[in-house]
């Protein structure tokens, strides 16, 4: 399918059926509910991610120790305490933070 374009902020949307979930972004239509805790959502993978809060599934597991996570980004971080990784830096004083929230707390 051609890429298509949103006629409220232009932004040029490509894959089949995408504007119609772009376009909740500009509505504020929520079409996906919670059956546990009804919050709602734009999309449903947000919502089947949410539900893991709920089942407790936590798929993303550490190879290193038994730390297991909600979302994949958070396996990410906890990552750096293996590595030693300090990829956030305070660009006044140049230190170095293995968490983003670190970071912005300082």
């Amino acid at each position: 399918q051609m890429p298509q374009e949103c006629p409220v902020c232009h932004k040029v949307i490509h894959g089949a059926g995408k504007l119609p979930r772009h376009m909740r972004t500009h509505t504020g239509e929520k079409p996906f509910a919670c059956q546990v805790c009804g919050v709602r959502f734009t999309r449903n993978d947000k919502l089947k991610i949410h539900m893991r809060k709920h089942t407790g599934e936590r798929p993303y597991s550490c190879q290193h120790c038994s730390a297991r996570f909600l979302h994949s980004y958070d396996l990410k971080n906890h990552m750096h305490l293996h590595t030693g990784a300090r990829p956030y830096e305070c660009y006044l004083c140049h230190k170095a933070f293995a968490k983003d929230d670190h970071l912005q707390r300082h």
